[in-house]
């Protein structure tokens, strides 16, 4: 089938060219017969379970339905990779207005093709990349602490120190960095089309504290251990109880977390999976983590405040007490 009656103009190919070539590629060619019977046979499964991907994702873009078209197509570069399918995941990105995805389906698409793409397909496909450098961003993300994971979106990118921009679409987008020792810190950035922004997302490291002078404290006269946590008033069993309620309730919520994220593996790898689930089961997953985060927050606070309570207390009534506003915490007393 010819191409030359399509006569594309700049911006026709989304809707004309896009059609086109899904009905037109073809599937990737069967292995070399030189393999052996049973990796011939285990072959041919593939390049079959690729083409039925393949197909599917043809009737769903003709139908319209451009987000399971791109589940599908992905499935079956993910299963048989074939550089004609790359086009076919740009133009279903590009349905969905996710440019940033659209311009590395393309890039990667002409790489891979080489040669083997018609030189006026190349040039066709060279003059869009260009238009959509205009509607995306880039990001130069930078941090105070090496070897940490940076995430986009909830989506990883690399580590620090990342060694190019990331493009993204326009628009509000969650930067996040993540360590083992520092844990996590996240920005909300507002990014414009083609425009390059530098993003520092800086944990706050702890300074090295300098040798505190010993403090002469009275000696508690001995067997007055039970005078001490008598005394200790309620600000301190709030604060504990807090503590372990909060904590508990972080374990509960980092175990759902780690199942929601296994079952959202374990969608992506069954057939038939639309995009509308992966969505779904992806917010779910974020906001398990995101409960997790608080909670675990909120019991560490707690414990802290607790843990000073029980240390600075003298035993006398009422020599501490404790006042907490949206973000501050102040413990008033005497010691």
């Amino acid at each position: 089938m010819r191409t030359s009656s399509i006569n594309p103009s700049s911006h026709s190919w989304r809707a004309l060219a896009a059609v086109f070539v899904l009905l037109g590629t073809t599937a990737p060619s069967r292995p070399a017969a030189a393999q052996t019977v049973g990796g011939a046979r285990d072959a041919s499964t593939a390049v079959e379970e690729a083409h039925n991907h393949f197909a599917l994702g043809v009737k769903l873009y003709t139908e319209g339905d451009f987000g399971p078209a791109l589940v599908q197509f992905q499935r079956a570069q993910e299963i048989k990779p074939h550089y004609k399918v790359l086009y076919n995941i740009a133009q279903c990105s590009f349905q969905l207005r996710d440019y940033a995805a659209t311009r590395a389906a393309l890039l990667r698409y002409l790489e891979n093709g080489g040669s083997a793409i018609e030189p006026q397909r190349r040039s066709e496909v060279e003059s869009e990349l260009v238009d959509l450098q205009r509607r995306v961003a880039q990001i130069d993300v930078h941090s105070n602490v090496d070897g940490v994971a940076v995430f986009i979106d909830g989506q990883s990118v690399g580590t620090t120190p990342l060694s190019k921009p990331i493009e993204v679409n326009e628009g509000k987008r969650s930067i996040s960095v993540e360590s083992s020792v520092h844990g996590t810190k996240q920005r909300i950035v507002m990014v414009a089309g083609g425009e390059r922004q530098s993003v520092a997302v800086d944990f706050e490291l702890t300074p090295l504290l300098a040798p505190r002078q010993s403090v002469q404290r009275p000696s508690r006269p001995a067997g007055d251990e039970h005078g001490r946590w008598a005394n200790l008033g309620a600000n301190f069993w709030a604060t504990g109880a807090s503590a372990l309620l909060l904590g508990a309730g972080a374990g509960l919520t980092g175990y759902l977390a780690l199942q929601a994220r296994n079952d959202r593996r374990a969608e992506l790898n069954q057939r038939g999976t639309t995009a509308a689930d992966l969505d779904r089961a992806e917010r779910r997953t974020k906001n398990l983590a995101l409960a997790t985060d608080l909670m675990a927050g909120g019991a560490i606070v707690c414990a802290g405040i607790a843990t000073t309570l029980l240390v600075l207390h003298d035993g006398s009534n009422g020599g501490t007490s404790v006042a907490v506003s949206p973000d501050q915490v102040w413990l008033h007393g005497s010691f």
